[in-house]
């Protein structure tokens, strides 16, 4: 003898024909209906998928998950900070033995930003050697000083770690 269990019901299609959540949901008003959405070219608003497909046999009260369209995905708006460094930089006590300095900056991965090479006494000044550079895209980073003799020649390494400033 055979049950006579609830009958199934053939699953319509929502997906294909643009329809919109209400309209999907009130045609498979015999299942429980989950909504959830995702960014896609279709206007917002419009079911792009569900669980089960089209024309599968299912009881009544079968969960079904249809998938609301948002539209197309919204540009991200990115918004890059840029640092600057203002920086004075001084002779070192004893200069008797130097001609002047090469001078590099890094960023905080090391990449150079910039170059200073042949810098002499003179342009050292009383106040310094003033060092300036914008559009830094990072926080930090390194002055690395390579003080020249008097013949010109590499004497010593001084490196400086600085925090730039936001432009």
């Amino acid at each position: 003898m055979r049950s006579l269990g609830s009958e199934k019901i053939t699953v319509p299609d929502v997906s294909t024909s643009y329809k919109s959540e209400e309209q999907a949901k009130e045609l498979l008003s015999q299942f429980n209906v989950s909504t959830v959405t995702k960014y896609s070219d279709t206007d917002a608003g419009i079911v792009i998928g569900q669980s089960l497909a089209s024309g599968t046999q299912a009881d009544p009260g079968a969960s079904i998950t249809i998938t609301v369209s948002l539209g197309p995905e919204p540009a991200q708006q990115i918004t890059t900070k840029t640092y600057k460094l203002n920086v004075s930089l001084q002779l070192p006590s004893d200069t008797s033995n130097i001609s002047g300095a090469d001078i590099v900056l890094y960023d905080d991965q090391g990449n150079v930003l910039q170059t200073w090479y042949g810098k002499t006494i003179a342009d050292f000044g009383t106040g310094g050697l003033i060092l300036t550079k914008t559009g830094i895209l990072s926080d930090s980073g390194k002055i690395v000083v390579t003080w020249l003799d008097l013949n010109g020649n590499d004497l010593k390494d001084q490196t400086i770690d600085v925090q730039f400033q936001e432009e």
